[in-house]
């Protein structure tokens, strides 16, 4: 890898997080790449890539079969990160400067919510595996935001030591689990 070391180190930080994030969510056609995820949709045998378009404050959907954008979603100032839910059926955008996260429904590719009252820079973004829960890393306020998927609220904020722009998620024990 080319570039200068401090590059190379935040990018292999990076890398690392979501890897962590990938096995702890346990979602095989879900991937996590700086600023995209992917999903696919078994049932209709299409994969779609949700891309933050940091430039144009959008987010691209695009056919991965036939590599054309097939929606542009208006979000938030400097969309940052995505996460899909684990069933498919929304996708969370931070938006760094506006610090709010957008809500897009994957089935219309359409904003269906803003939440806000978030900390300062949201730039990082992990689903629970059950789905109920959005963990947001605010860059600036070292900060974590928590949101509700049902309400798409923010329940809490938790502080964290440093700062942190991709959250990491470990398996959580849901209800009911030893």
């Amino acid at each position: 890898m080319r570039g200068s070391p401090w590059i190379r180190e935040r990018l292999q930080v990076a890398l690392a997080g979501i890897g962590v994030l990938l096995q702890a969510l346990r979602v095989p056609r879900l991937v996590f790449v700086l600023g995209m995820a992917v999903l696919s949709i078994a049932a209709q045998a299409q994969t779609f890539a949700y891309v933050a378009d940091l430039g144009s404050n959008n987010v691209s959907v695009i056919d991965t079969a036939s590599n054309i954008v097939v929606a542009t979603v208006g979000v938030g100032n400097l969309p940052v990160a995505v996460a899909i839910t684990p069933d498919g059926t929304r996708a969370y955008v931070t938006n760094k400067f506006s610090n709010t996260v957008s809500v897009i429904d994957t089935a219309s590719n359409t904003l269906v919510a803003t939440v806000v009252g978030l900390g300062s820079g949201p730039s990082g973004v992990a689903i629970t595996p059950d789905g109920t829960r959005a963990y947001v890393a605010n860059y600036f306020s070292n900060t974590v935001s928590v949101i509700d998927t049902v309400s798409n609220t923010v329940v809490a904020t938790v502080g964290v030591g440093g700062v942190g722009t991709f959250p990491s998620v470990r398996r959580f024990r849901l209800p009911g689990e030893s």
